[in-house]
């Protein structure tokens, strides 16, 4: 009996290596494949519509990446070389991350009623317009 459970076991496991997901679209090396493209599609939407939004994904998808291929044939090596560029990029992201988080964990919107009353009594020519 363990013999035949194990029998299935590699099988099964055989099986889902060879498996492999067909790609939607190719461009010389680079693959496009249904999972890459799963999360941008809207849900709701119509079949033709989703088929319409499909093909525009795979559209543009295909014209970066004839794009980027280009790019490698023409560009030189120290052109490629976007190293600086992307620490600097990641640098830019970072802070700007942390300081969203800051803000949202410290700012202090709450505007208390002695304030309010304070800022009329010291602008009594600001007048509510309807």
């Amino acid at each position: 009996m363990s013999k035949y459970l194990l029998f299935i076991f590699i099988f099964t496991l055989s099986c889902s290596r060879l498996k492999e997901p067909e790609p939607i679209a190719k461009v010389g090396n680079a693959y496009l494949y249904n999972s890459d493209i799963k999360g941008l599609i809207k849900s709701g939407l119509s079949k033709e519509d989703s088929l319409n939004m499909v093909k525009s994904i795979v559209d543009q998808w295909i014209k970066k990446q004839l794009i980027l291929q280009r790019a490698e044939l023409n560009l030189t090596n120290e052109e490629k070389d976007v190293s600086k560029e992307l620490d600097e990029y990641r640098t830019s992201l970072l802070i700007y991350k942390y300081e969203l988080k800051y803000i949202k964990e410290n700012l202090d919107t709450t505007v208390k009623s002695d304030e309010v009353l304070n800022y009329y009594n010291l602008n009594p020519n600001f007048a509510f317009q309807n």
